[in-house]
């Protein structure tokens, strides 16, 4: 299956340019320009989720996620300081540096034209803000997102987070893609938002709205990983892709699932990650031979992972209700005296 949105997906008619396709115009810009960066610059935030929701829309079948809950109007990137001023360049806007400003933000640029003052656009479409097309959109450039560090975001843990942010090719000179364009995994994208609702306290109902959106993802990103391992048997394979590598992203995500944090998460939003894994034995155990992947890594790992993951959140949860009733029946005996 092509999952590339390809650049008619996303055109509509209304003046203002729908918030994922200027953040996929900003890509394409960005892609163009990447021999001028550093180092990776990479979509994060809404945008990242709306990338996926894109990516995987066939597959969500007559059950895409509610736009207006998983779509973020401004654009984040996770940057290194350095690229900020190469990243406005190739953008075409003023940098404005977060000198004196709190940590993560290291800059945020009004998508205003250089030359014209006037909010940039595309063939008289414009890179506003839907809610009031009068003010230009902003791009938002931090350190790294909520829930990561810097060392997230290379070496070996790059390719663990990220994937490539790609894009329909212009012509057959274009690139669909550049090494240091990258967007947040599905997987990522989870933890971020779980560390957003137990760290920073962010709208529930956004934040659990965005996670369930991509457990759908999550399960397909997981299975294209497995069906890139090559068989382990041929010798003449000149590229072998091994089962060990492509594990390394479901370890990572049951990983994040059973932190404790995040599973008092699960219960007080009531988000059923277990169910990820219980779908990917599944899908193995339906179709045994289309995947290199060991027999007991469905029939024993899989479920035992899935099983372990549901009953702490079980746990956790009779824990929650427990301390409830004694703070009830507390209270009540307070209220007798």
């Amino acid at each position: 299956m092509n999952h590339l949105p390809a650049d008619g997906f996303f055109m509509s008619p209304d003046p203002v340019i729908p918030p994922f396709e200027q953040a996929y115009i900003l890509n394409k810009k960005l892609i163009d320009k990447a021999n001028t960066l550093s180092d990776p610059v990479i979509t994060v935030g809404g945008q990242a989720i709306q990338y996926w929701v894109a990516y995987y829309r066939e597959l969500y079948r007559d059950a895409l996620p509610d736009a207006r809950l998983v779509t973020s109007v401004d654009v984040d990137y996770a940057a290194r300081r350095h690229d900020v001023a190469a990243i406005a360049a190739a953008l075409g806007v003023d940098p404005n540096m977060n000198g004196q400003g709190q940590p993560p933000s290291l800059a945020r640029f009004a998508l205003v034209d250089l030359k014209t003052q006037q909010i940039k656009n595309v063939d008289g479409r414009f890179f506003a803000d839907p809610d009031s097309p009068e003010r230009p959109n902003t791009v938002d450039v931090i350190d790294f997102p909520s829930g990561f560090s810097y060392k997230d975001f290379s070496g070996d843990r790059l390719q663990l987070n990220t994937e490539r942010f790609m894009i329909e090719q212009d012509s057959a000179t274009s690139a669909e893609s550049h090494e240091l364009i990258r967007v947040i995994n599905p997987i990522a994208c989870i933890r971020a938002r779980l560390s957003n609702l137990s760290d920073l306290k962010r709208n529930p109902a956004i934040e659990v709205a965005r996670i369930k959106a991509m457990m759908l993802p999550v399960v397909y990103f997981l299975l294209e990983k497995f069906d890139a391992v090559t068989d382990p048997a041929d010798e003449a394979e000149r590229c072998p892709v091994r089962f060990r590598e492509m594990k390394a992203y479901l370890d990572e995500f049951f990983r994040i699932s059973m932190q404790e944090t995040n599973i008092r998460v699960q219960v007080e939003h009531n988000i059923s990650l277990h169910l990820i894994l219980e779908q990917l034995a599944a899908v193995f155990e339906a179709e045994p031979e289309s995947y290199f992947v060991p027999q007991a890594f469905w029939t024993k790992e899989l479920p035992i992972k899935a099983a372990a993951l549901k009953n702490n959140v079980a746990r956790i949860g009779r824990d929650k209700q427990r301390r409830a009733e004694q703070q009830r029946q507390k209270e009540m005996r307070g209220n007798k005296k």
